[in-house]
């Protein structure tokens, strides 16, 4: 139910970006990333980097004044990402060499351009490197959601401090929603193999409700 809500909001958003904000507009963009955090809420770490996340959509969407504010919202989030991460057994891949390397170029590129916006920009880009590389810990669609938040970001920064962008609003927003859409649904199906006493829980306490109901 909460994933159909978050897809309807996602694609209600869309489309306004063709039409031009309208009053409450803010209020779909939040709920497409809050349905995926109450969806995932059995992982408290999950759906708090989630929750965080729409928090940062509200901002931004809210007044251009804000964007310090969300960018700091989404900074908290990819910090307890990483966090739900490292909770994983998995070792760090090699690959994330290459997305350190990505993160440090872009920064350098961006650089001349951030003025008194250096060191958040610093620090955000920091955060979400960290992110990126401890998604590829657990690997699958976890890690290309963080890739694609990750190119969101990079659209987004490239467009504010750069150069303008076609079609901005619509790669940033499809981007970062597939990117906090893979990271839900992926960890979810981690979970489910490499925890599955969690599921068989769940199912138990579904069963017990029919068993009672009966």
């Amino acid at each position: 139910m909460m994933l159909v809500l978050s897809l309807l909001c996602s694609a209600i958003y869309t489309v306004t970006i063709a039409t031009g904000p309208f009053p409450g507009r803010w209020v779909v963009k939040t709920a497409s990333i809050a349905a995926l955090a109450f969806m995932v809420r059995r992982y408290p770490m999950l759906a708090l980097a989630l929750a965080f996340g729409s928090l940062g959509d509200a901002l931004l969407d809210l007044s251009p004044s804000f964007f310090v504010a969300g960018l700091i919202a989404f900074l908290i989030g990819h910090i307890v990402y990483t966090i739900c991460f490292l909770k994983t057994p998995q070792k760090v891949s090699w690959s994330s060499a290459a997305v350190v390397i990505y993160a440090g170029v872009f920064l350098a590129w961006l650089w001349p351009s951030l003025g008194a916006m250096r060191v958040p920009v610093l620090c955000y880009i920091a955060a979400i490197t960290t992110m990126v590389v401890m998604s590829l810990r657990i690997g699958g669609w976890v890690a290309a959601g963080a890739i694609l938040f990750l190119l969101s970001d990079s659209l987004l920064a490239a467009n504010r401090f750069k150069i303008e962008l076609p079609m901005r609003d619509w790669l940033v927003w499809l981007t970062y929603y597939g990117g906090q859409l893979g990271i839900a649904i992926g960890y979810l199906r981690w979970a489910a193999r490499h925890w599955p006493e969690h599921s068989q829980h769940e199912f138990a306490s579904h069963f017990a409700s029919d068993v009672e109901a009966q």
